[in-house]
């Protein structure tokens, strides 16, 4: 019997030209959260960054809060936790936080609101203003000028809890973020 299905199948596949073929796997659906805009896209006024700052804002706080309960849901896993030294603590925090994609993700907004903060200094190098977000929280948006963007990037790109995948995506957000805006010269 096995031989018998294993000749029809021999047989279908020389048959069947590969293009009838069709593939079980699912085409992967991009992150949102992963979006970058093209270079060419710049904010168009203080007030659509703004919302922007906000949103990412939200966003970095959902991811913390989600990454944060289940960092203590790790550690509650983990027999003898209070009993482990801080080198080994540290360890398992670093080993979770790469695993974590919520973690990586709060990572990124947070790289957002400092791009956002840029983006806004080049309409208005004063700009300071504080704003209770959509989902509620605080945030205090105040201009950032290419140093403190830079070192931002530096910080983000030294960090041991962050992927070699989340850091090249941090790095093409800079990327976007450094770019002159035109809008800025209405």
């Amino acid at each position: 019997m096995k031989k018998i299905i294993f000749s029809l199948s021999t047989l279908i596949f020389t048959i069947l030209p590969a293009s009838q073929i069709i593939s079980c796997q699912n085409k992967p659906t991009p992150d949102k959260d992963y979006f970058i805009p093209n270079l060419k896209e710049q904010p168009k006024s203080i007030e659509e960054i703004e919302v922007l700052t906000c949103e990412a804002y939200d966003k970095n706080q959902r991811y913390l809060e989600i990454s944060d309960k289940e960092w203590e849901e790790y550690k509650n896993s983990i027999p003898n936790w209070n009993q482990l030294s801080q080198e080994e603590k540290n360890q398992h925090n670093v080993s979770f936080n790469l695993k974590s994609i919520e973690s990586q993700k709060q990572d990124i907004f947070q790289f957002w609101v400092n791009t956002y903060k840029y983006k806004i200094y080049q309409f208005n190098t004063e700009y300071d203003k504080r704003f209770i977000t959509p989902n509620g929280n605080k945030l205090n948006i105040k201009a950032e000028n290419s140093n403190l963007y830079g070192y931002s990037l530096k910080l983000a790109l030294e960090s041991k809890y962050t992927t070699k995948k989340t850091k090249d995506h941090i790095q093409k957000i800079y990327n976007w973020g450094i770019q002159e805006n035109p809008n800025t010269k209405n």
